[in-house]
């Protein structure tokens, strides 16, 4: 189940010691309004554009298998282009993109930080990405990823916290 492995993720990654907001103690969870904005802005102005002309680039590349999509060449190369120089671009726009909003500096947090969310970005996108580009229509991919980068940011969320 993809959604439970994201939750492990997020749930493996997430510091006990920096919540706040817990909610096995009694106390209530309360909301960060500013977090909350800077993943709204993140997904409406960097994931969501980039992901529409990426995939676009993608398919006009890699016109999409109409055969036995699932063992097709043509899905495994776009699925290694998306692991391997995708997913590292997309992961340092988020922290390019978050950290100034945070107050971080991006450097020290891209040295601690970038390894282990790479990682976990591949246990999450890796079988979602495989999914969409295996049995999604083109047209229908971009919100497949939408839908998935809102799980993600979830996780994102928690581990950089």
């Amino acid at each position: 189940d993809l959604s439970g492995q994201a939750i492990q993720i997020c749930m493996y990654n997430h510091d006990t010691d920096n919540d706040n907001s817990s909610s096995s103690n009694g106390t209530t969870m309360s909301l960060d309004w500013y977090r909350t904005l800077c993943f709204i802005l993140l997904g409406l102005l960097v994931q969501a554009p980039l992901t529409h002309y990426y995939y676009d680039w993608l398919d006009r590349c890699f016109p999409p298998a109409t055969t036995a999509p699932l063992c097709h060449r043509i899905t495994w190369t776009k699925l290694a282009i998306d692991q391997l120089c995708w997913a590292p671009t997309i992961t340092l726009a988020v922290f390019l993109f978050l950290d100034p909003l945070q107050g971080r500096a991006v450097l020290p947090h891209l040295q601690r930080d970038f390894g282990s969310t790479l990682y976990a970005n591949w246990k999450l996108w890796f079988p979602s990405t495989l999914i969409n580009l295996a049995f999604c229509p083109p047209a229908w991919r971009v919100l497949y990823c939408n839908v998935v980068f809102f799980v993600w940011s979830i996780c994102l969320s928690i581990m950089l916290k």
